[in-house]
């Protein structure tokens, strides 16, 4: 029961912590926050002979920082997938 209620904890305990800080490399640093929140878009493009373009934005906002104690400030991801569906 201890662990379901870890999982619900907007951060990482100090076992998880320690258990991070062990396996990281020298240039990292653990952030404590264990969720965070992610807004963003999409969009699906359908070329011909099953071709797809999948362009993605989504942007880290930190609105859970003061509950998850987060050090991340906002961050961007932008991401294109290309494919073929046969």
């Amino acid at each position: 029961m201890d662990r379901l209620s870890e999982r619900g904890s907007p951060t990482l305990s100090s076992e998880e912590l320690e258990n991070l800080d062990d396996d990281r490399l020298g240039a990292m640093q653990v952030d404590p926050g264990r969720y965070g929140l992610i807004l963003g878009f999409g969009k699906d493009l359908s070329l011909t002979q099953g071709l797809f373009l999948s362009p993605r934005l989504q942007v880290a906002v930190p609105l859970l920082a003061p509950v998850s104690k987060t050090a991340l400030p906002v961050w961007v991801d932008l991401s294109v997938h290309l494919g073929w569906a046969f």
